[in-house]
């Protein structure tokens, strides 16, 4: 709703990024809005349905705020996660939580080779073998609609630490 608001004014800013290298990019909600669009046509295109949940495990940069627009434009539960945690700390969440579906960096993939139920893999950069392009999307419709979700359904869910035994789920509607 509000990312969609605000890009009915296209020249809008939402985000400026700038890289290791000192360059900027400013990116509008219309772009933001657009981008998700792409990326939840990929994901759905890929097999990922309203109310599946998925990580979405990406360091600060423009990507992380697209992908959690695109995974809750579709109705699904993005998971924010870390790039820091281990395979075993992804592999309890993934179980816990009944993630289909990961996001993330090409570098972190390997993470997810012992994590049979997250089928819909996507990552940043070049995709190996079982992952998907997230640069693929922009070959996808610029429009997506966004999923009708009840009041009390699944929005996001959040993990804790874990510093006193497993990491609790947290489920905000």
């Amino acid at each position: 709703d509000i990312v969609d608001y605000w890009a009915q004014e296209p020249e809008k800013i939402a985000l400026i990024t700038v890289d290791e290298d000192m360059r900027e990019r400013v990116y509008t909600f219309a772009d933001i809005s657009q981008h998700a669009a792409q990326y939840a046509n990929l994901l759905e295109a890929h097999g990922l349905a309203q109310g599946d949940r998925v990580i979405v495990m990406l360091p600060r940069i423009a990507e992380w705020q697209i992908a959690m627009t695109a995974v809750l434009r579709a109705g699904c539960v993005p998971i924010p996660c870390i790039t820091m945690l281990t395979e075993a700390d992804l592999a309890y969440r993934a179980a816990h939580s009944g993630a289909r579906a990961v996001i993330t960096l090409d570098s972190e993939t390997a993470k997810f080779d012992d994590i049979p139920s997250v089928t819909i893999r996507a990552c940043t950069g070049d995709a190996t073998q079982g992952w998907v392009a997230l640069s693929e999307a922009d070959a996808q419709p610029e429009t997506h609609s966004a999923a009708r979700v009840g009041i009390e359904d699944a929005a996001i869910l959040y993990y804790s630490s874990g510093s006193t035994g497993k990491p609790k789920g947290v489920s905000h509607a």
